[in-house]
């Protein structure tokens, strides 16, 4: 996606429509609503046959190879998480939420 538009949608909040998504590879495709539920149906149908472990092998391969990388993110992640949730900007953005509620 590269940096600018990560930072577009990460930072301000925008919101990806389904074409960009596909643009950008985030989804394999895009299927129209008029065939989406019909197009569903029939992919979980011919998924339901094929070998469940020989998918969860394969899926396990291809994780494998992230894997450690996925796991430092994650810890990276969790730590500004943690820090960022006893902050003062978002108790103040915790309050003014409950107050907006309110009224």
């Amino acid at each position: 996606m590269g940096h600018s538009k990560a930072s577009e949608f990460l930072l301000f909040g925008r919101k990806l429509s389904a074409q960009e998504a596909y643009e950008r590879n985030l989804v394999n495709e895009v299927i129209p609503i008029s065939t989406f539920f019909d197009e569903c149906n029939r992919r979980i149908a011919e998924y339901a046959k094929l070998p469940p472990e020989a998918l969860k092998i394969n899926k396990q391969v291809l994780r494998r190879f992230h894997l450690k990388n996925l796991h430092k993110v994650n810890e990276h992640k969790c730590a500004v998480l943690r820090e960022r949730w006893v902050s003062e900007e978002c108790e103040q953005s915790l309050i003014a939420f409950a107050n907006r509620k309110k009224k």
